[in-house]
């Protein structure tokens, strides 16, 4: 698992379906599931890969997880819901 050491912005736009994190923006392909403070959502790419993004907000992390033996962490510090 790779942390990213930089700040960075995601945004999760449930409205557009759509995650961008750094710049690369991710279809949400299902719907979300998980309880509190958990959420889940499975997301593609511009590969078309299906991966699954998790949005913990008891740890403040966002980790998306390719299933292929990679996947990259990001701790937040800050939240909202517009």
């Amino acid at each position: 698992m790779k942390t990213q050491p930089k700040n960075i912005v995601i945004v999760v736009n449930t409205d557009n379906s759509t995650v961008s994190i750094d710049g690369k923006i991710y279809k949400i392909v299902s719907s979300a599931w998980g309880n509190y403070p958990e959420t889940y959502f499975y997301v593609k790419g511009s590969n078309n890969q299906k991966s699954q993004l998790l949005i913990d907000y008891q740890n403040n992390l966002v980790v998306l997880d390719s299933r292929n033996g990679f996947a990259e962490k990001y701790r937040f510090y800050k939240s909202s819901i517009n």
